[in-house]
């Protein structure tokens, strides 16, 4: 058991299945998960709605499986890395708080996803998604994602200005 020892009692400083208790790290990591597999998903649901509209005049492309599941993995790091390089306490509570926004907003898209498109076509021969809620959903998830690493990038540099003071003073 890692820990400190507080008089009589040793506490652990690790999460533990039997009191159910989640460490805001796993939990923001969970939630970020949660809201990419949501956000994939409505993505599903905004494509399928605009197939069963627009089949007889637009042309189905077919996608690369291996391609969206590469996407999937890169984005999983991207979001996820700025969870795990947090240094303090307050980031990754921080982290848990964005990670659970993102996944609101995420559920949030899964009303509007499947709404059908108005047209087909913009005057510009290509769609441009105006109902689904897809669009708001990314420039959500990527400005999150930015103030996220901005926070880590903070953390980081409190954290060097501290070591730098220390050895200083040390010295």
């Amino acid at each position: 058991m890692v820990g400190k020892q507080n008089g009589s009692r040793t506490t652990d400083r690790t999460s533990s299945l039997r009191g159910a208790r989640i460490s805001p790290r796993l939990g923001g990591l969970l939630a970020y998960g949660l809201a990419l597999l949501v956000g994939f998903y409505g993505a599903s649901l905004a494509s399928d709605a605009y197939h069963k509209v627009c089949e007889k005049e637009a042309t189905w492309v077919a996608t690369d499986p291996l391609q969206a599941v590469g996407f999937a993995l890169i984005m999983v790091v991207v979001v996820m890395l700025p969870t795990l390089l947090a240094r303090s306490k307050a980031l990754v509570k921080v982290n848990l708080c964005l990670g659970s926004l993102t996944t609101v907003f995420a559920f949030l898209l899964l009303f509007t996803a499947g709404t059908s498109p108005d047209e087909c076509y913009s005057s510009g021969g290509s769609y441009e998604d105006h109902v689904s809620g897809l669009p708001e959903f990314t420039f959500c998830f990527i400005f999150l994602v930015v103030i996220s690493y901005v926070f880590v990038l903070l953390d980081w540099s409190i954290w060097a200005a501290r070591n730098l003071a220390y050895a200083r003073n040390r010295r």
